[in-house]
């Protein structure tokens, strides 16, 4: 048998599909094509097309030169069509960088002052770094399509978004730290928790989050020793939507 890799543009792709198992609802689940995005979006128009809790992917449709954009947070830009410029400027006015309670990038009213950092040519398949801090434009020879990431995305819930994405850093950063790849739910939720032997709170304290992997560890005794494939896709809906997993309805997240 033989195989071949075939690349897709806008002019040429074919859609995936999903199979549904146990008593999952197709209306819960959304494909999008990123060449069947950005066929229908306008130029340099930002779309969501993935997410997975606070992090989004958006597909954009490159033509001609973009705005300006700068982010208080690395961002990665991938290359799926064409022949595509990242120009980088270090603003001189410090006031044009978002708050670090805004998150993702936000676009300037032109082209910044300040001194130029160079430019990265991408080509297909190619990734490029966009800096924290440094302002950041596109420019397109041909129709291009880029898929942008990570962008992150406020929570819905409101103790979640208090926290805040500083803590939530600080928090993997920590847990890293410990050099264990198979760490159990409860050290997830102790560590969230934060709280030092003298009562104090450290740095990367996530209650909300710690809130949920108690909830978690509650739900423990729901494990069955035998049980058909849909109930299993339904235990495991629940345990997602207790972890508030962004796909599931009721979870407190979008």
């Amino acid at each position: 048998m033989t195989t071949a890799t075939r690349f897709a543009s806008t002019d040429n792709y074919a859609k995936g599909g999903v199979e549904i198992i146990g008593d999952e609802q197709p209306r819960r689940y959304l494909f999008s094509n990123m060449f069947e995005v950005a066929d229908q979006s306008t130029v340099w128009e930002r779309v969501v097309v993935a997410r997975n809790l606070e992090f989004t992917i958006e597909c954009v449709r490159a033509e001609g030169e973009s705005p300006w954009y700068v982010c208080d947070h690395d961002e990665t830009a991938l290359s799926m069509q064409g022949d595509i410029e990242v120009h980088f400027i270090k603003p001189a006015d410090s006031t044009v960088l978002p708050t670090k309670d805004h998150p993702g990038p936000v676009k300037l009213t032109g082209e910044p002052t300040g001194q130029a950092m160079g430019w990265v040519k991408l080509g297909h398949g190619h990734m490029a770094l966009l800096p924290r801090g440094a302002a950041y434009q596109f420019r397109a020879t041909n129709l291009g399509v880029l898929l942008l990431s990570p962008h992150w995305a406020l929570p819905r819930d409101p103790g979640e978004r208090a926290e805040g994405l500083d803590r939530r850093a600080m928090l993997d950063r920590q847990l890293r730290s410990l050099g264990d790849t198979r760490l159990p739910l409860s050290t997830f939720g102790w560590q969230a928790r934060g709280l030092r032997g003298d009562g104090a709170t450290q740095p990367w304290r996530c209650e909300d989050l710690s809130l949920r992997f108690d909830q978690l560890l509650d739900r423990e005794h729901e494990l069955p020793a035998r049980a058909t494939t849909g109930e299993w896709a339904a235990r495991f809906s629940g345990w997602l939507k207790t972890a508030g997993w962004a796909g599931c309805a009721d979870s407190g997240r979008p």
